[in-house]
């Protein structure tokens, strides 16, 4: 495609704006990080599975590659969970107050 002034360039044969463009490569990097942490998560070994559940994470990622709706913060946080018990050996203790 040619350049228009510069501003358009090209995304899979559609011509996008720019700017456009550089946001929709962050957008695909993103995607592709969180379908990363959640194939490890499922495939994880020491996955808390008394606080989350291997199905809901992965129709969360199916959906979110789909484009539906975003839940990569249900991706995310099941990612924070899994660290926090991985790093207790899943023994959560809560203090009384």
């Amino acid at each position: 495609m040619s350049m228009i002034a510069g501003v358009y360039r090209t995304c899979r044969g559609v011509a996008v704006p720019g700017d456009l463009s550089e946001s929709l490569r962050s957008v695909v990097s993103r995607k592709r990080s969180l379908m990363s942490e959640a194939k490890k998560l499922i495939r994880a070994k020491d996955f808390p599975r008394q606080i989350l559940s291997k199905r809901n994470i992965g129709l969360a990622a199916l959906v979110h590659l789909t484009v539906l709706h975003d839940y990569g913060y249900v991706i995310e946080t099941a990612g924070i969970f899994h660290k926090y018990w991985s790093r207790c050996n899943g023994e959560f203790t809560l203090d009384e107050a």
